[in-house]
């Protein structure tokens, strides 16, 4: 009879197996982390698209109304001197009008401080706007803005009640033309695009 052909593999065929196999594991590992890595890539790439984009969209009129509520505080005060709030409202609105869409309209509501007479507190709430006007135009995106000044006002039945008394409104094209350091503050009447005072207030 013929010598049988063994079917076992030989030492030196198993250790080629071997290395066949690891190489062929290595490189598929390679590709899956090639693979993962580039979509987790794309992943970050696109959360961070998103995170930018949201941020762009967000923050200008956010940073212009903290910069606004850092200004009137800064120069008014968080409180009146009677220990009220200072700023009652305060909005931030878009700019239509202009070619730059991130040019803001600001619109603060504040409440003056009690004086000695009632032409004190005039005086007060006039200088006061001067100071708020020519810091709040030092903003680069504030293309408009409008005080609204109110006051506790008694009414007919005796009740006190905080009621608008002075309203006056700037845009950027009129305040450039203004030296603040020198101005006259009872030409603010003059020069706002809008001013208005309240019965009680005026001389």
């Amino acid at each position: 009879m013929g010598n049988k052909k063994s079917n076992s593999i030989s030492p030196k065929q198993g250790c080629l197996l071997i290395c066949l196999i690891i190489l062929c594991l290595g490189v598929w590992i390679a590709v899956f982390s090639v693979m993962f890595e580039d979509d987790r890539q794309t992943v970050v790439k696109e959360e961070n698209k998103l995170k930018n984009e949201d941020v762009k969209e967000k923050s200008p009129k956010g940073d212009v109304q903290s910069q606004v509520e850092k200004v009137i505080s800064g120069i008014l005060g968080k409180k009146t001197n009677y220990g009220d709030q200072r700023i009652l409202e305060l909005q931030v609105n878009d700019h239509y009008g202009t070619s730059d869409e991130e040019d803001k309209i600001i619109i603060a509501t504040i409440l003056g401080n009690e004086n000695l007479t009632t032409n004190l507190t005039r005086k007060g709430m006039l200088l006061d706007s001067v100071k708020l006007f020519k810091e709040l135009f030092a903003l680069e995106n504030s293309q408009e803005v409008t005080l609204i000044w109110q006051y506790p006002l008694v009414d007919v039945s005796g009740n006190t009640k905080n009621e608008t008394v002075l309203k006056i409104s700037l845009d950027r094209e009129s305040a450039s033309n203004i030296n603040w350091d020198s101005f006259d503050n009872e030409n603010l009447k003059i020069v706002a695009n809008e001013y208005w005072e309240h019965s009680s207030i005026q001389n």
